[in-house]
């Protein structure tokens, strides 16, 4: 359940541009991690169930052998830097 004016905010992401988790906007910095977790805890068969509109996982980037590090990347040095 999201909050009482996130049907105006768009949560979808990619990864592009060598962009940092500090580089989103909050709602995506929160929904790329709530996507990795998914993704890392429950595997990707369950992540890729729950992707697409109105769904929990709001990735809309290329899937592809490199996801998984994609998502490392932007994380990379969180939650200290």
């Amino acid at each position: 359940m999201r909050g009482l004016v996130s049907g105006f905010i768009s949560y979808e992401y990619s990864f592009e541009n060598n962009k940092k988790l500090l580089d989103y906007r909050l709602e995506q910095q929160a929904q790329i991690i709530a996507d990795y977790f998914l993704l890392c805890k429950f595997g990707l068969k369950l992540w890729l169930g729950r992707r697409g509109e109105d769904r929990e996982v709001s990735y809309v980037g290329p899937i592809d052998d490199q996801l998984n590090a994609n998502y490392q990347k932007v994380l990379e040095g969180f939650p200290f830097k």
